[in-house]
């Protein structure tokens, strides 16, 4: 894979695991089947000279994250950086669907399609109920509330390139030409966490990441092609059982309606 010069594309992968170490099979298996793929199709990861796996704790994402960009920019020759965290599950051509939609000036920064999980309400027997969400953005604004941020978008097309205004940094692929511009403009803040105005928590440092992004008119895209896995730990109770269960039944009336049409 080459870029607009001809170029071979250079892609700096970091990774931040936890402080002792212990990955999930599950990731430890996408990381060696994309660097495998990798090696034998473009050799973008091995150019880049990764993985840099990072130990990193919730109270320190925000530093590891900006200490791999200033790297990229003061210690690395690579073209990108791409962020995968550790609790993620990812195909092996995962990244070379990112590198092709992506473009240094018109799509500088893109990240795959992931889902975070939010508690939604107790659930009256010590745990709660939970709610899976697509972690696509948009920026919305109330003129007679003088209300604005970002809000999730749950509806999404599939297998479409589409700009976001803000998504997490789990699978990210960034072009150094985007930390260099945040850089010279705000200073190596990249993912420092900030309040999106007086009086409000803190935003997570990925969010945070893209609310510099769009100050600075940087655009920021989501690929729903390229689909991720996220390792989140819920409270399984009789409702989530029979929620579940009818979805297998669904599924398995649609397959055998297909299977009769095929026929």
């Amino acid at each position: 894979m080459t870029d607009n010069q001809g170029n071979p594309v250079s892609v700096l992968a970091v990774t931040l695991c936890p402080p002792d170490g212990q990955n999930s099979t599950s990731f430890t298996d996408s990381l060696m089947r994309l660097f495998a793929h990798d090696a034998t199709t473009t050799g973008s990861l091995i150019r880049g000279g990764g993985p840099m796996l990072l130990p990193a704790s919730p109270n320190t994402i925000p530093d590891r994250r900006n200490q791999a960009a200033a790297y990229l920019l003061d210690e690395s020759s690579a073209d990108w950086l791409l962020f995968i965290d550790s609790d993620m599950g990812f195909s092996e051509n995962a990244l070379e669907m990112l590198l092709d939609a992506a473009d240094p000036v018109g799509a500088p920064v893109i990240g795959a399609l992931c889902f975070g999980l939010r508690q939604v309400e107790a659930d009256g027997v010590g745990g709660f109920h939970t709610q899976p969400f697509p972690t696509l953005y948009d920026w919305t604004e109330n003129k007679e509330t003088r209300k604005w941020g970002f809000s999730l978008r749950y509806d999404y097309s599939a297998d479409v390139v589409t700009q976001v205004a803000a998504t997490g940094a789990a699978f990210l692929l960034i072009h150094r030409s985007a930390l260099q511009v945040m850089r010279e403009q705000m200073g190596d803040v990249w993912f420092d966490r900030a309040r999106m105005e007086a009086g409000e928590g803190l935003m997570g440092e990925d969010i945070a990441f893209c609310a510099r992004l769009g100050r600075l008119g940087i655009p920021l895209f989501v690929h729903t092609g390229v689909r991720t896995t996220h390792l989140k730990s819920v409270w399984v109770d009789e409702e989530f059982y029979l929620g579940q269960r009818t979805l297998a039944m669904m599924r398995a009336d649609v397959s055998r309606e297909t299977e009769a049409v095929q026929e």
